[in-house]
């Protein structure tokens, strides 16, 4: 039986003999914001959208251009003047050259220069906002991955306690069977025990391992090491709900975006606008023209100099084109508030309902710990009596399971706390401080 033991002892110690590191939150946050292929993504179009802002992408400068080309012509030609003269040739030849540097400038447009510049300036904001929003989701699936991870520890601490107290009762009741003070039933409910508790103990080693696994991926960590936790943190501080509901509306990225949408709404509309307004503009070139002919009045012809001038466009009528776009955008920016709207709503009604469940989680905790202090007390009070035989072995289990109960639900209740205050920290928009906090 000695060697049933040892070989169980052997299986659960396998994966802790393995290479690990230890990380902390604030490190596996690191390694997620670097390596989440999803945030680099992000990036990239965020990058893009930079690109897009400026007045250059809004239009506001003029357009240089080059311009050349080379004609041959060769014709049957018969010319007959009014003198009586007449000139004929076949295939003569007509051959042109001409080469231009012109310059377009566009310098009013009923101000969709600067409408469109506010736009692409908003967009990338937007942008911004969304790597943002997905940073943050990203790192409470983290943060909620390695609170999980903690408790799982603390869980496989707890059974590793129990799988102790159940092999010395084993080896009590092997050797109480020696001196005739028990029987074989007691020896082998006693090693039913043993191999109940090395089971779970087992499966618990395992659900870690897949949660660390989970974690590697998250983290995009290519080491062959294993993570290994940091302690167990305290409860993430929470403010007052009427608190967290201010930091929401100034930083929840969510309401951020919709107030982004909303902007944008606005400066479209200003863009339709412009259409309404004339359009101004320069141009300047400068030309060269050289033709050379076989047959005609003139041999050759060469011109060379600048042009310059000023350009005016208004389009008195275009079925009213203009009105109806203008109307749409109307809609969409009042679209774009009752988005912002309903977003604020929800997001308030949703964070008090969550600091509810903050609070409840709270007190279920405080209240778990205790019975969990009062049923380890109780445990020891039980083991002094089963060793001096007053209790029965069956006796001793029942408190040992009630034991390991309380222990568990003072962990999951210390685990779905600290669950509610990410959510709330997420919500709030404090949830990188939370990870990241001021030195």
């Amino acid at each position: 039986m000695r060697r049933i033991f040892i070989a169980i002892i052997g299986l659960i110690s396998y994966s802790v003999a393995q290479a690990q590191t230890a990380y902390s939150l604030k490190q596996l946050a690191d390694s997620l914001i670097e390596n989440s292929f999803q945030l680099r993504i992000n990036r990239l179009q965020e990058e893009e959208a930079r690109l897009q802002t400026g007045m250059a992408a809004a239009g506001a400068y003029p357009t240089v251009s080059l311009q050349a080309g080379n004609s041959q012509a060769f014709n049957n030609t018969r010319q007959e003047f009014f003198n009586g003269d007449i000139r004929e040739a076949s295939l003569a030849a007509n051959q042109a050259w001409n080469a231009a540097v012109r310059a377009d400038w566009t310098f009013f447009n009923g101000f969709r220069v600067w409408a469109q510049s506010a736009i692409n300036e908003t967009r990338h904001q937007l942008s911004s906002l969304i790597t943002r929003a997905r940073m943050e989701e990203e790192l409470f699936q983290l943060a909620s991955l390695y609170a999980e991870l903690q408790a799982r520890e603390q869980m496989l601490q707890n059974l590793k306690s129990t799988l102790s107290v159940s092999n010395e009762n084993y080896r009590l009741a092997e050797s109480r069977q020696r001196i005739g003070k028990a029987n074989k039933q007691d020896v082998l409910q006693s090693l039913t025990n043993l191999n109940s508790d090395s089971s779970n103990y087992i499966k618990e080693e395992n659900r870690i391992l897949y949660l660390k696994l989970e974690l590697k991926k998250l983290c995009g960590l290519k080491s062959g090491g294993m993570i290994q936790v940091g302690d167990t943190t305290n409860e993430t501080a929470v403010p007052a709900l009427d608190k967290l509901i201010e930091n929401a509306l100034a930083q929840n990225t969510d309401i951020r975006q919709q107030k982004a949408q909303v902007l944008i709404s606005l400066k479209n509309e200003k863009l339709q606008k412009a259409d309404r307004y004339p359009q101004l503009g320069l141009f300047a070139e400068y030309n060269f023209v050289q033709s050379a002919n076989q047959v005609g009045i003139l041999k050759s012809n060469t011109s060379l100099g600048p042009a310059f001038g000023l350009s005016f466009r208004y389009t008195l009528f275009d079925g009213f084109r203009v009105s109806r776009n203008i109307s749409l955008a109307a809609l969409q920016t009042k679209q774009s508030r009752l988005n912002e709207e309903q977003t604020s709503f929800e997001l308030r009604i949703s964070m008090a309902q969550a600091y509810d469940t903050y609070l409840l989680n709270r007190r279920l905790s405080e209240l778990e710990r205790q019975n969990s202090l009062l049923a380890e007390e109780n445990l020891s009070l039980a083991q002094a009596r089963l060793n001096n035989g007053v209790i029965s072995a069956f006796d001793f289990r029942q408190v040992q399971e009630s034991t390991l109960a309380a222990e568990s639900r003072a962990i999951e209740a210390n685990y779905e706390l600290r669950r509610s205050a990410l959510q709330l920290m997420l919500w709030s928009g404090d949830l990188l401080k939370a990870i990241y906090p001021a030195p």
